[in-house]
């Protein structure tokens, strides 16, 4: 399991003649992302989103769940003890109902408490060594590299999409983002 910001309003920084745009500002808006999976990528978890809205706009009064997805609201959208510690008992209680026990090989943030995984039955929490992390941990082998690409893909091909419906004249829904 790792972390990664996720900066959604950040546009491409380059033309499609590969040279760097200037006098554009890189726009700071970002949600963290926790993305977690198994050794050989073949079970993957749901990812969790932590932003620093509780109830944001774009839900439109439904909550994470009922749009499908982990949300979580801290004051700086980064992880919090608390929040992983609440990560970590929804992981547990999912593998006590699949009969699964596992292991889960997290960094040494401040915020991975080990003592969190105590209490639970079916997680066995390790942290990685100090300085290690860029060199052992699984997900920044193109994991995370692979799931913002494939974010921004769709991110780049709505934007498309809307431009063409404005083009044809078709501009009903056209803030519409299909989750």
């Amino acid at each position: 399991m790792d972390e990664t910001a996720y900066f959604y309003c950040l546009s491409p920084h380059r033309s499609i003649t590969r040279q760097r745009v200037p006098g554009t500002k890189k726009s700071k808006k970002r949600i963290t992302m926790a993305l977690t999976t198994n050794a050989d990528g073949s079970d993957v978890v749901d990812p969790m989103f932590i932003g620093k809205s509780v109830q944001p706009r774009c839900f439109q009064g439904r909550s994470s769940s009922d749009l499908g997805f982990n949300y979580q609201a801290t004051k700086k959208a980064w992880m919090t003890s608390e929040v992983f510690e609440t990560y970590l008992k929804t992981m547990n209680d999912r593998m006590v109902a699949e009969g699964r026990k596992i292991l889960l090989l997290v960094d040494n943030a401040p915020c991975h408490d080990p003592t969190a995984a105590d209490d639970l039955s079916n997680v066995d929490l390790r942290m990685l060594p100090k300085n290690t992390t860029a060199y052992l941990q699984p997900q920044d082998a193109g994991i995370i590299a692979s799931f913002k690409a494939s974010i921004k893909k769709r991110q780049l091909k709505n934007a498309l999409d809307q431009i063409d419906s404005v083009m044809a004249g078709r501009q009903d829904k056209l803030y519409e983002v299909s989750l």
